[in-house]
């Protein structure tokens, strides 16, 4: 068994991993990784102490695999996640123009 804890930061929304110092990264390759039910359950409990303060929200587990690369998560939802955002983050457009009273037509 080989193990990873994921969650959604509070904050942004962002998919965090618990990390070996107790706190979260978005690096999934920095995820403290659990090889027993044991140690995965405390790693949860503290996940839960972070949900109860506001930290973050959706707490789960990731079974991984080896993969030709290294571990890969078991499930297509976690591949997914694993990878990153699907969507590109908003970018910030230009205002655009103000039209100037030479460009102005009125009806």
């Amino acid at each position: 068994m080989l193990t990873i804890i994921s969650a959604n930061r509070l904050i942004d929304g962002l998919i965090v991993f618990r990390d070996a110092e107790g706190g979260w990264t978005t690096a999934a390759a920095k995820a403290m990784r659990f090889t027993s039910k044991e140690d995965l359950e405390k790693g949860l409990e503290q996940a839960r102490a972070d949900f109860a303060a506001n930290k973050v929200v959706e707490i789960e587990p990731v079974e991984l695999k080896e993969g030709p690369d290294g571990p890969v998560a078991v499930t297509m939802r976690d591949r997914v996640r694993l990878s990153g955002p699907s969507i590109l983050q908003a970018q910030k457009a230009p205002a655009p123009p103000v039209p100037s009273e030479q460009n102005d037509v009125s009806i």
